[in-house]
C-alpha cells in the first residue's frame, strides 16, 4: 500500500481519538482531520491507478 495511505489513516485515527476525547474547539479539529485524512487515504488508494492510466 502507499504510504499516502497509511499517513491518511493515522491522520483518521488520531482525528477520531481527538473527537471523541475532547470537547469543544478540539473535538471540531479532531472532526475536521478525520475527514482531511479521508480525503488523503482516498488520494492515496487511487494514486497507482492514475499512474498506470499514464
Amino acid at each position: 500500500m502507499a504510504a499516502l495511505y497509511r499517513f491518511g489513516v493515522l491522520v483518521v485515527v488520531f482525528g477520531g481519538f481527538l473527537a471523541l476525547n475532547s470537547t469543544g474547539f478540539y473535538a471540531t479539529v479532531g472532526i475536521y482531520s478525520m475527514l482531511i485524512g479521508f480525503l488523503i487515504g482516498i488520494i492515496g488508494l487511487l494514486q497507482p491507478s492514475l499512474r498506470a492510466s499514464e
